[in-house]
C-alpha cells in the first residue's frame, strides 16, 4: 500500500522558517513503457487541496481537475521528461533523478528546501538549495555519466 502525502513534514519546515518549498515527485517511474515524467511545484503555506493524494490512487477523470487546480493555485510548476532512450541507456534511476533534478532546475523562481517524494514509497528527504539548482552528487547514488546526455 502507498504511503499517502501529507502536508506534515512542509508544516514542519514552514514553522522552521523555510519559506518556498519546492515539492518534487515523478510519474511514468512503473510504466514497462513510455517516459518518466518528473514535476517540481511550489504552493503557498495558505493553499491545501485534499484531494491531492498519490496519482496512482486517483482516478484518470479526476487527475484532470486536479491537474487544472494545481496550475491555478501553485506559485511555480515545472516538469521534466526523460525518454526511454534515456532510460534505457542510463537506467531509471539516474533517469528518475535526472528528471527530478532538471523539473527544479526549471522553475525559475527562489525557493528555500526541495523535499522529493522518494521512490517506493519511502520517507520524503529535503535537499536545501545550492543556488536554485540540486547537489550534482544524487542521493538516489545514480550510477551515469550526465555529459554523456
Amino acid at each position: 500500500m502507498p504511503v499517502l502525502p501529507t502536508l506534515k513534514r512542509e508544516r514542519e519546515l514552514w514553522q522552521q522558517g523555510f519559506g518556498r518549498i519546492a515539492g518534487v515527485d515523478e510519474v511514468g517511474r512503473g510504466c514497462i513503457a513510455g517516459p518518466l515524467v518528473s514535476s517540481a511545484v511550489i504552493f503557498s503555506d495558505k493553499i491545501y487541496i485534499p484531494q491531492l493524494k498519490e496519482s496512482k490512487s486517483v482516478p484518470p477523470e479526476k487527475r484532470k481537475k486536479l491537474f487544472i487546480k494545481i496550475l491555478s493555485c501553485a506559485e511555480k510548476v515545472s516538469y521534466s521528461v526523460i525518454s526511454t532512450k534515456t532510460i534505457n541507456k542510463f537506467g531509471l534511476n539516474y533517469a528518475n533523478w535526472l528528471a527530478m533534478k532538471t523539473a527544479v532546475e526549471n522553475i525559475d523562481f527562489i525557493f528555500d528546501i526541495v523535499v522529493i517524494h522518494f521512490i517506493s514509497g519511502r520517507a520524503d528527504r529535503e535537499i536545501q538549495r545550492e543556488g536554485n539548482c540540486l547537489p550534482e552528487q544524487s542521493p538516489l547514488a545514480a550510477s551515469g555519466n550526465e555529459e554523456e546526455l
